[in-house]
């Protein structure tokens, strides 16, 4: 089997006419972009979409899809019953209050990851593998 070729910024200016280029001549192709709703095109002429981030939305999308569950939509825990949720599992005040104020930080984006995503400290699945082997199957057994 041939490597695929990998495309970053297959949704960009060059990186579109370069991923365009390959799939037209049969090449194998990993499409790397920022917004996986802007793969759908390359996917749709045989690439292997692999984007950057995914928004809440779109991972529970995913999973929804993968349990049968299309329409399943992300609702946003509210903080004051996630703090509710965590004491009354016997997590203690300035612990709860560390995690709130660490999810603040992560959404606010002023908790920022320190390296880039590479193959070293990432998973090779994507989140639709994930969910169709495996979220999907630990989710039938526990129903």
């Amino acid at each position: 089997m041939k490597s695929p070729f990998a495309i970053c910024g297959a949704t960009g200016h060059i990186g579109h006419k370069i991923a365009e280029k390959l799939l037209a001549a049969a090449e194998p192709a990993h499409a790397i972009a920022r917004e996986r709703v802007r793969l759908g095109p390359l996917r749709e002429k045989g690439a292997e979409p692999w984007p950057g981030n995914l928004t809440m939305s779109e991972a529970t999308r995913i999973l929804g899809e993968a349990i049968g569950n299309p329409g399943l939509t992300y609702v946003r825990f509210p903080e004051d019953g996630a703090r509710e949720a965590m004491a009354a599992r016997g997590m203690s005040w300035c612990v709860i209050e560390a995690m709130m104020e660490m999810q603040r930080g992560f959404t606010a984006g002023t908790i920022r990851p320190t390296q880039a995503r590479i193959v070293g400290n990432s998973t090779l699945k994507s989140v639709e593998e994930f969910a169709r082997t495996l979220f999907a199957r630990a989710y039938r057994a526990a129903a």
